[in-house]
């Protein structure tokens, strides 16, 4: 990199370093720093791996300083660690203080000098947390080689200028600390209390104004900042950059590792049963693209022939097509073929393939990797793909596209032929890294990308391109980017922390200073068969410092929204530990992210706040890893019914199809990674739910056949419904085979020792134990083995567990972990329970055991505390170990008799405040349900036991809140901050959902978790989008929101699209299809218009466009531009036919066989005219130009004008004939 270029080398000068310092590396607590100094050695080569243990002291360089001015460095003691979260430290003696004069964010360079004593342990602490010591210590930075000492004015390493703020008397806190727009919660008093302190004082001088900042937000103690952190602070910098997107931040990441580790359901990739899983048999024996040997092709990141605008697969001539990599395993599976099979057929046995894309016999050194494809107007494909050619030891990669024409013969799909090949994007250098710029920067660790694009057409025509790059010049990868606080995202305190961590750890660092992945963007021409790019824009997603590939994206619209999905993998990341530790803990490190926006250049937020939409929980050699990600949506057109139900929960048809996609991808590593002959092919796919709130859900149980692209009522098949058990394939799974003899009885053939097994057996496949008898025959029902009570299920024979009801019995029995029947007293999920010594019936309700009276509930549950008795009228009181209590009790303060014979307490009428609960008593009774309390005005609502309730409350079928203090029933509005939403109870209480008229006022609640909508709505039933204030409210009319103009129906807050009659500012504007107001120059439906910059009102009549430096003119009567000759004014004018643009001076009409003059204002000339030097007459009536032989009536004259149509003058010769004209008039003289 060419900024590392400057940072080691400068002059004959060579300085060599990695920061060790882990001294906030737990939470920014004091830490003990042992006086660090630098010893010498010599740089440390880039290491190419990335998923082993970073290794800290091992790795790191210490400084050496070739500088014969230098004074001798005294040598530090180090300890090694293998740990990435270990540090060393280096025991040095001698004091000097450090200077900022030449350290640059822009840069990693630094000059500083190290300053510590041996005798002093500084730390950095919290102000309002006690210090707890930690072994990792401090380390030196970069420094000189030399001593340098502080000025009383020192540089901003944020500017490179002097900073008077810089001074030594430090009394202008509030000037040096600003509001910075990722630095939140500074604290600018906080600093300026510790100034009393000569050392907080130096501390404080030595810091830039972006350090201040960073210290006040995180709380440092400005006097235990030791010279090593400092180093550190002063190299944070923010660049407020917006042309790289949203970011992927370090604290995305780290939320991901922890979901990953968690393995929350919201995002787990569902299980798939193993044993189903086969190769795809389209892929037997076919002509590979590379060998030309016919062979088995494994299958990986494939792409179904999609509609652009819709983005629904397409249906071509009544097939669906699907363009995917493939080859044969361990040799080459780089190249694309395109397979093909009826539209709407499910099954994975009827794919075929029309054959290799580009032919066969490709040479060695090229590819064509992922893309995606369309189908043009005249019915031929146009794909999008990675162009790949090694070079360099790399694959250079560029975006390119070609036409398939392709043919039907029968029921065969075959490619014609191909055309228009051509490479499309090389990286513009400036948002998006070219091959050149890689070169001069390449490292070890660094990788090329340029792959991946996606086409997408927008609801105005417009044809775009997201793809996977890296960031160019505009903020390009470097050292300086780990000390760029834009690229953290988190709270203060866990950025910094995060910064000091990743600067100790030598491999991390490395790939962080390299991690520059992006999706970009791109816009095509209107060729839609042989395009090119119209427009470069910046990218959408950033993921600087934190990850170095974002794959595959895909992007659509969907429900007034812009989705944007990609694959990523953990171990491309910096964070070489996490991923270690995920891998460790599942065995991969897979999963897809996602972003929302409302436009396609716009801001694009994180799905589920960090983005993370699926996560890998089974091992990357299982046979059903999953990889290469990619979500298309639902077609309508598919569905049949009005509804869809999905897991025993139905949904409205266009509810479905605007909150469901579906994801497919490719299974198992490639290379038989799942073991041999085990290639990899098409996985079952399955639904992902977008809900409106910006998170999703996966749908485990709506697995797919393998290879299914467009779903449908029929795509969800259960046989491939898994566990994480059934999801992987042992030894066992090929030499056990279930079988069924000729008696009807299941039995288990172990095909090794030709033997059929007997007694408890796991059968994987179906994730289940069964039991075999002493005859290898499989039992069911209840079972009496080895002096244990077992259940067996009646069909699948599979053990049972927990609560089961045996039905003829009429028990209800619990069987444990090792599904034996239990008996007596159970503690299951923290609740008693008691079954029968004898039957192990569960016991209900009142029962006398071993002398003692106990309750227990319908369930079984044991009771304590007061209860009423209702079928004995009586209150009672049961202890902690649920034992019924007499005589004298003391319940929340207050004494009660309980009757020595029946334990009856008698309870006086009214409310009672009893052990912890408030109850209402009439006639001895506990009331239960809702009761009015009249003297306190409210509503309260008791349980079963009578129990006043207080909170969010179900209640026969609708959701209540009740005050936490009072338990008075509420209604209206109200905010329930534990679940951060908006919710509205009606007059009788009950939660409200969907659209509610209230108070004059339309609202819309989430039919789910009833929670308030703001923002941009569509109400599915009434086919339309509407705006809620952040009040809830519907709005109506001209609303500007988020720097747009929109409309809304004044009656149904409808918001408006097209052209539309603003009556009150007497103007015409134009909403495109997200509703924005349009300005400026507009392609709409064809046809060219022109809107007002500022007011967005449609322009008529002549307009100069400036920046194309024409004039042109736009129909009075409908506003479009209007082309070739127009009578406007009683004038004839002529308009280019291709840009619209107004001509002027001579013009040839084709299809009128006349050539015409028009002046410079553009109107067609007629009679004499003198242009040029040179007089022309054309005809009075057309404007014809003439030639010829012409009498000038009103000058009683005779003239010629040649075949340019201009005047001649004096001797010419004329159809061989010889004629004179006057030298002045032109007039033919006799």
């Amino acid at each position: 990199m060419k900024e590392h270029k400057k940072m080691y080398k400068a002059g004959k000068n060579w300085v060599v370093a990695s920061i060790v310092t882990g001294a906030m590396a737990s939470g920014l607590m004091a830490a003990d720093m042992d006086n660090v100094q630098a010893d010498t050695t010599t740089p440390d080569a880039s290491s190419s791996t990335t998923n082993s243990q970073d290794s800290s002291a091992s790795e790191q360089a210490t400084i050496k300083v070739q500088n014969q001015a230098s004074t001798p460095q005294s040598k530090a003691n180090t300890t090694e660690s293998t740990s990435e979260s270990n540090t060393t430290a280096a025991n040095t003696t001698g004091a000097t203080s450090t200077s900022t004069d030449n350290a640059n964010p822009a840069s990693t360079s630094s000059t500083a000098a190290a300053s510590s004593s041996a005798a002093t342990s500084s730390s950095v602490k919290q102000d309002d947390t006690d210090a707890k010591k930690d072994s990792s210590k401090a380390s030196s930075e970069i420094t000189s080689g030399s001593k340098t000492t502080a000025d009383d004015t020192q540089k901003d390493t944020n500017t490179g200028k002097t900073n008077p703020n810089l001074s030594t008397k430090a009394t202008d806190v509030d000037s040096l600390i600003s509001t910075g727009d990722d630095i939140d919660h500074q604290d600018t008093s906080y600093l300026a209390m510790q100034l009393n302190d000569p050392k907080a004082v130096q501390v404080y001088n030595q810091l830039t104004t972006t350090a201040k900042q960073v210290a006040a937000a995180a709380k440092l103690v400005l006097k235990d900042i030791t010279p090593d952190q400092i180093k550190v602070l002063n190299k944070i910098y923010t660049d407020d950059q917006t042309n790289v997107g949203t970011r992927f931040t370090h604290d995305h990441l780290a939320s991901i590792v922890d979901k990953f580790l968690k393995g929350d359901s919201s995002y787990t990739i569902p299980y798939t049963k193993a044993k189903a899983v086969v190769n795809m048999p389209a892929m037997q024996n076919v002509k590979d693209a590379k060998t030309g040997e016919i062979a088995n092709l494994e299958i990986w990141d494939s792409w179904p022939v999609q509609d652009a605008r819709t983005g629904l697969v397409q249906n071509w001539n009544g097939y669906q097509l699907v363009v995917a990599m493939a080859g044969e395993p361990h040799k080459s599976d780089d190249h694309l073929y395109l397979l093909y099979s009826k539209y709407g057929d499910n099954d994975f046995n009827n794919w075929k393939v029309a054959g290799s894309i580009f032919g066969y016999g490709l040479p060695a050194g090229t590819g064509h990797w992922s893309g995606s494809a369309t189908v043009n107007s005249d019915g031929s494909v146009q794909l999008f793909y990675t162009n790949v050619t090694w070079t360099n030891n790399t694959n250079y990669q560029r975006l390119a596209t070609l036409t398939m024409n392709l043919g039907i013969d029968g029921d065969r799909v075959y490619i014609k032929n191909t055309e228009n090949d051509h490479e499309l994007f090389n990286g513009d250098g400036y948002y998006y890294q070219n091959f050149q710029q890689w070169l001069d920067d390449k490292s070890g660790v660094d990788n090329f990308q340029l792959r991946d694009p996606h086409i997408f057409e927008d609801a105005d025509g417009s044809r775009y391109l997201v793809f996977e790059s890296a960031t160019g010049s505009i903020d390009y990868q470097g050292e300086n980017q780990v000390y760029n606080w834009d690229n953290y995202g988190g709270t203060a305190k866990d950025n910094l922390q995060r910064i000091i961590t990743l600067s100790n750890k030598n491999k991390s660092l490395k790939l962080a200073s390299v991690a520059n992945g992006v999706l970009g963007l791109i816009k095509l021409d209107n060729n839609e068969k042989n395009p090119s790019v119209a427009k470069v824009y910046r990218p959408l997603v950033s993921a600087l410092s934190v990850s170095d590939e974002l794959e595959r994206p895909v992007i659509f619209d969907i429900n007034g929204k812009y989705y944007l999905f990609t694959a990523t993998r953990l171990n491309r990341t910096f964070d070489v530990d996490s991923n270690n530790e995920v891998k460790a803990a599942i065995g991969d490190n897979v999963g897809m992210l996602g972003y929302v926006a409302d436009s396609i250049d716009g801001e694009f937020k994180p799905l589920n706040g960090d983005g993370l939409v699926l996560a890998t929980q089974v091992s990357a050699n299982s046979r059903t890893a999953t990889y290469s990600y990619f979500a298309v949506k639902i077609n309508p057109d598919n569905i049949k019914d009005k509804t869809v139900t999905i897991n025993g929960q139905t949904y409205d048809k266009d509810y479905f199809v605007n909150h469901f996609v579906l994801v497919t991808a490719y299974m198992s590593n490639r290379g038989e990674a799942a073991g041999k002959d085990l290639d990899s092919t098409l996985a079952p796919s399955f639904l992902l739910k977008l809900n409106d709130d910006g998170t999703t859900q996966v749908v485990a149980k709506s697995l797919t056949d393998q290879g299914v692209w467009d779903w449908n009522e029929d795509s969800t098949n259960p046989s491939y419904f898994g566990t994480k058990a059934s999801s992987s394939l042992t030894p066992e799974d090929f030499t056990r085979v279930e079988v069924n003899d000729d008696s009807g009885h299941w039995k288990l053939f172990d095909k090794v020792t030709r033997t059929y097994l007997t007694g408890f057996q796991y059968i994987r496949s179906s994730d289940k134990t069964v039991y075999y008898d002493q005859n290898g025959d499989m039992l069911y029902g209840q079972q009496f083995i080895d002096g244990h009570w077992y259940l067996f299920d009646e069909t699948s024979g599979a053990r049972q567990y927990g609560f089961q009801t045996i039905k003829d019995q009429n028990k209800t029995v619990y069987y444990n972990d090792e599904a034996q029947m239990q008996y007596g007293f159970q503690k299951i999920n923290n609740k008693t329970y008691y079954f029968d010594k004898s039957s192990g019936a569960r016991t209900t309700g009142q029962r006398n055991i071993d002398g003692k009276w106990y309750l227990f509930d319908n369930q079984g549950v044991m009771q304590t505390g007061l209860q009423f008795i209702a079928n004995q009228n009586k209150f009672v009181y049961y202890n902690q170990a649920g034992q019924m209590q007499y005589g004298t009790l003391t319940l929340g303060g207050k004494k009660y008799t309980a009757d020595r014979s029946s334990g009856a307490i008698k309870i006086s009428d009214g409310q009672q405040y009893i052990d912890g609960h408030w109850y209402l008593i009439k006639g001895g009774r506990p009331q239960t349900g809702f009761q009015y309390i009249a003297n306190q005005k409210k509503t309260v609502y008791y349980n079963n036991q009578g129990q006043m309730q207080y909170g969010q409350q179900y209640i026969n079928g609708h959701w209540y809140l009740f005050d936490k203090s009072s338990g008075a029933m509420k209604t209206g509005f109200q905010y329930i901050a534990e679940q951060k939403k908006t919710v509205y109870y009606n007059n009788q209480g009950q939660m409200q959902y969907g659209q509610q008229y209230i108070n004059g006022k339309w609202y819309l609640f989430d039919k789910s978790s009833g929670a308030m909508k703001t923002g941009f709505q569509y109400i599915a039933d009434q086919k339309k989008t509407v705006y809620y204030n952040n009040k809830g409210q519907m709005q109506y009319g001209q609303q500007y929101i988020n720097g747009h103009w929109y409309l809304f129906d004044k009656s149904s807050g409808a918001m408006k699209t097209g052209f539309q009659y603003i009556a009150e500012q007497k103007k015409t504007v134009y909403y495109n299809s997200k509703g924005q107001m349009q300005y400026g120059q507009q392609y709409i439906n064809g046809k060219w218009y022109l809107f007002d910059k500022s007011s967005g009102k449609v322009q008529t009549g002549f307009q100069y466009i400036k920046d194309q430096n024409k004039t042109v003119y736009y129909s009075p009567k409908d506003a479009h531009m209007l082309y070739g000759q127009q009578y406007i004014d009683g004038k004839w004018y002529y308009f280019d036919k291709s840009s619209g643009a107004m001509q002027t001076g001579f013009k040839t009409i084709a299809e009128q066989n006349k050539t015409v003059y028009y002046n410079n204002k553009g109107q067609m000339q007629y009679g004499q005219q003198y242009i040029n030097g040179h007089w022309y007459l054309f005809d009075r009536s057309t404007g014809a130009m003439k030639y010829g032989f012409q009498h000038i009536r009103e000058q009683n004259k005779t003239v010629y004008y040649n075949r340019l149509g201009q005047m001649v003058y004096g001797k010419q010769v004329i159809d061989g004939k010889e004629y004179s004209f006057n030298a002045a008039t032109g007039a033919l003289m006799k």
